[in-house]
C-alpha cells in the first residue's frame, strides 16, 4: 500500500493518495468483487475527506498492510455493506496505526 499526504497551498487543503495494490475477497463472484471494490473506493474517500488524515499517514510513506482486522458478512449482505464495513476497518487500522 502506498500513501502519501501532500498539503497544498492552502493550508487547510491536504491531498491524501492511497492506493490499495491487492485485496483479497473470498467468497464474492467477480462482479460482486468489482462491485466491493468501486463502492470501497467511495467509502474510503468519504471517510479520509472527513477532518484530519489518520496516524500513519502523517507523513508521506510506503506502509507494506495494514491489519484491518477480519470482518464477516451475511452471506445475503450486498457488496455495498461489505464495501462499508472494509473502508470503516481500513480506516481503523491506519488510525490506529497498526
Amino acid at each position: 500500500m502506498r500513501a502519501g499526504r501532500r498539503t497544498t497551498n492552502d493550508e487547510r487543503r491536504t491531498t491524501i493518495d492511497l492506493r490499495i495494490e491487492e485485496l483479497v475477497l473470498h467468497g464474492f463472484s467477480p462482479s460482486e468483487a468489482r462491485r466491493v471494490g468501486s463502492t470501497l473506493e467511495v467509502e474510503l474517500g468519504r471517510l479520509l475527506g472527513g477532518g484530519d488524515p489518520p496516524q500513519m499517514l502523517a507523513a508521506d510513506a510506503e506502509i507494506a498492510s495494514i491489519d484491518a482486522g477480519r470482518i464477516s458478512s451475511p452471506t445475503t449482505a450486498k457488496p455495498e455493506f461489505t464495501s462499508a464495513e472494509l473502508a470503516k476497518a481500513i480506516f481503523g487500522g491506519l488510525s490506529h496505526g497498526q
